[in-house]
């Protein structure tokens, strides 16, 4: 499931975006690292 944030129109600093394009990127190079969205809040949810 793809969601939008809509970073396009936030109000970023330059430093913020390069922390977010280098967090992007990390996650396409390393895909198996981390859990979804959708993971996360099921074990929120669970209480875990």
């Amino acid at each position: 499931m793809r969601r939008s944030w809509g970073l396009e129109e936030a109000q970023l600093s330059e430093g913020d975006r390069r922390v977010l394009d280098e967090r992007i990127a990390d996650m396409h190079t390393n895909p198996n690292v981390g859990v979804s969205l959708d993971e996360l809040m099921a074990k929120v949810r669970a209480g875990r």
